[in-house]
């Protein structure tokens, strides 16, 4: 199979599989906001918000080791699973003690018993399934994903709608999918044969799969700063129904947030596996400048079409929140390309470097929020964010080329970038239709100028569709 249908036939699958943690988040949008108000969602938010920020730091980011050291073919895949097991139990003992630290957050004490719940899960699942595609059953994630969009759907309908039970039937729906999703991980993944809790471990392989994810740990705790301490912030300096608004319009990026995960997840397997090759630059250059028109044109029509897409998503309570959306679209197109370059980072296993460029970006975030959502709330965290992930972006940028120099334009992308910010400041800015019209010109300038790009996408896809046509004749 050539490695471009690889990355396409793997993109196909985690499309699938995340289905029900990103997509579904995004269409059962409108659900949310008229079944919650403002308080629920912005506390619901915080509680799985703390538990996004603990996994990786109270297992060190074991899930990404896993995968790397599945994949190397010389190791163990037996010793390898047992070690990170041990290491996410150890863990949860941890988070079990910290109890007093973390019932201190008032919006998780009331629900203190699913927070733990929702930890070990979703902890459990994450590690299962990276060791899942490490082993190359790379169908079943599908299927799991399949499973799991029923169940969250079903809960979320019965919980929130029939039994009106509010921020617990949330929270209860996410820990149910959760745990169904890890069960069928594990009996029809056969994940039992792997597991050897009690028999002793190399040496080598721990100090390797620790020296691999360590690093990954405060890069991950840096990421969190830059994406998710500022909902802290604008709970603290603002309101809890001010942070409603704000994580209601962040799910509208999650459109493009889902793609960006499922390319990443597929691209990283062939980055890993295609580094060496004799023409890895090109590869990776033609790659590169792939996926970022396709994130420059999502985030430029969802800004165009950002009116109408709010009215349908957002309740009554959430309707002034469609405004934070532009600049949380901008970031999301710079946070893309942050996740394609570390790829090359994985690939040549040197993590260490990833730390300093998120911190950076993350620092500049926090100061920004620090001074401005006082005064203008969730709007200064928007903007934040985008000149947060574009700091990271010009970071790694500088720092990928020690092991890779990519073929790009980037006079011509950073022509696309002034143009995509243009548009949403005027989407902001002026009143409708004006906004509609300039916003409408700015992406088909875009257009314009990655047109070569576009061509191949086009082709790239015509080719696809006469390849079914023609297998099915």
């Amino acid at each position: 199979m050539s490695r471009s249908k690889t990355l396409f036939n793997n993109t196909l699958i985690f499309t699938i599989s995340n289905f029900a943690s990103k997509v579904l988040g995004f269409l059962m949008l409108p659900f949310y906001t008229r079944v919650l108000t403002r308080e629920e969602f912005g506390s619901s938010d915080l509680v799985i918000l703390t538990v996004g920020l603990l996994i990786p730091l109270i297992t060190i980011s074991m899930s990404e080791g896993v995968l790397r050291f599945t994949l190397d073919e010389k190791e163990d895949n037996k010793q390898v699973f047992s070690f990170g097991l041990k290491l996410i139990g150890a863990g949860f003992i941890l988070i079990l003690m910290l109890y007093p630290l973390i019932s201190m957050i008032m919006a998780i004490k009331e629900y203190i018993i699913l927070f733990y719940l929702l930890y070990i899960s979703q902890a459990l699942n994450l590690y299962c399934n990276q060791f899942v595609r490490g082993i190359n059953k790379i169908k079943l994630i599908g299927y799991v994903g399949v499973i799991q969009t029923i169940v969250t759907v079903l809960s979320n309908v019965i919980l929130l709608a029939v039994c009106n039970f509010g921020i617990e039937g949330f929270l209860i729906s996410i820990v149910l999918s959760n745990s169904i999703a890890l069960l069928t991980l594990f009996f029809w993944g056969g994940l039992g044969k792997y597991i050897s809790l009690f028999a002793p471990i190399n040496k080598d392989l721990q100090r390797e799969m620790l020296k691999y994810s360590i690093p990954l740990t405060p890069n991950r705790l840096s990421w969190w700063l830059n994406s998710s301490a500022n909902k802290y912030i604008i709970s603290g300096y603002s309101s809890i129904a001010e942070l409603g608004l704000f994580s209601a319009a962040s799910r509208i990026p999650s459109i493009l947030i889902t793609f960006q995960g499922i390319f990443i997840q597929a691209w990283q397997l062939s980055a890993i596996k295609e580094y060496d090759s004799k023409d890895s630059v090109d590869f990776f250059s033609n790659v590169y400048k792939l996926y970022n028109i396709t994130m420059l044109m999502g985030c430029s029509l969802l800004i165009f079409f950002i009116k109408p897409i709010s009215s349908f998503l957002f309740g009554p309570d959430f309707s002034t929140a469609w405004k934070l959306v532009p600049f949380l679209l901008v970031a999301v197109i710079f946070g893309a390309l942050i996740g394609f370059l570390n790829s090359i980072n994985l690939a040549v296993k040197k993590t260490k470097t990833l730390f300093m460029a998120v911190l950076s970006g993350a620092s500049l975030g926090l100061l920004l929020n620090f001074i401005f959502v006082p005064k203008y709330g969730a709007m200064a965290t928007s903007i934040s964010t985008a000149v947060s992930f574009f700091t990271i972006w010009l970071i790694r940028l500088v720092d990928t080329q020690k092991y890779m120099r990519l073929k790009v334009s980037y006079l011509n992308d950073s022509i696309s970038y002034l143009l995509v910010v243009s548009q949403a400041i005027i989407i902001i800015t002026f009143d409708m239709p004006q906004a509609t019209l300039y916003s409408g010109f700015c992406t088909v300038l875009i257009m314009v100028f990655n047109y070569k790009t576009l061509m191949l996408i086009a082709k790239f896809i015509t080719q696809k569709i006469n390849q079914i046509i023609n297998n099915e004749k």
